[in-house]
């Protein structure tokens, strides 16, 4: 699976855990309003902070980096990326007025990212453009030849073994709260996500140990899933939880590192 296919992936799962409201933990007791908006600030800084999906905007088509960059400027966002949560939560009132926006910009990334058909004509999706003038005019016209694309140097820096460890627990942990509103227990559930998402490697890993599988299975039940991300990392790499723990204690992305609200 591409890259383009995974970040779509992606923002399908946002949009349906936002619109489902699956950023608020399973539970029997109903939550109050300010608990939601607590579980949706927390939500926020783990699914569009750092190193998370907007980090992951493919070039093209350009729009999407447009619509990412209108995502992180919208005041809600922008509030709980920056310095929340040392100031509290956005108002009720900001979040109310900023939900929709936000959804309406993940379901424009979906629209531009839907693939087109075999054989369909290349048209912009975009609102205001017309079709070319070789569509309206029905004659062939002449293509002129495009330049050769210059490729950007990859980047590489030097990460020693237990910063990348820390990483891909914190790319796990993304993974897990994407998946947590959808899973309690239920098998059929899990083996239908297991499918539809099957370049996820935390079900490759669940598949060699029972015991995580089980752990993955009932994750709606639980708020916190950085224990959970160790134990799959400690798996997958071929260390103790206990290893894993130091190299988070020490490398983990420093939007982990919140500060204790008052």
């Amino acid at each position: 699976m591409s890259s383009v296919d995974e970040f779509r992936d992606d923002v399908r799962a946002l949009l349906r855990c936002l619109r489902t409201g699956g950023f608020i933990p399973h539970g029997e007791e109903p939550v109050t309003r300010d608990e939601e908006r607590g579980f949706l600030c927390e939500w926020i800084h783990i699914q569009l902070g750092v190193e998370a999906v907007l980090d992951k905007t493919p070039d093209h088509p350009p729009q999407l980096k447009e619509i990412a960059f209108q995502i992180r400027t919208l005041p809600m966002v922008r509030e709980i990326l920056g310095d929340w949560p040392s100031v509290g939560y956005p108002d009720q009132l900001v979040c109310d007025r900023d939900l929709p926006v936000l959804e309406a910009k993940l379901q424009g990334m979906l629209e531009w990212l839907r693939p087109l058909k075999p054989n369909a004509p290349r048209q912009s999706r975009g609102p205001g453009i017309s079709l070319s003038n070789e569509k309206r005019s029905g004659v062939p016209q002449k293509r002129l030849a495009s330049a050769p694309r210059a490729r950007k140097p990859k980047r590489t820096r030097n990460v020693s073994g237990s910063q990348r460890r820390a990483e891909s627990v914190a790319k796990f942990i993304r993974k897990l709260t994407i998946l947590r509103p959808q899973l309690h227990g239920d098998q059929s559930d899990y083996e239908r996500l297991r499918r539809e998402n099957s370049h996820f490697l935390t079900f490759k890993v669940a598949r060699r140990n029972e015991e995580l599988r089980e752990k993955v299975l009932n994750v709606g039940y639980h708020t916190k899933f950085i224990r959970l991300a160790q134990e799959i990392v400690a798996a997958d790499a071929g260390r103790t939880p206990s290893t894993i723990q130091t190299d988070w204690k020490r490398h983990k992305p420093a939007k982990f590192r919140l500060q204790k609200r008052a």
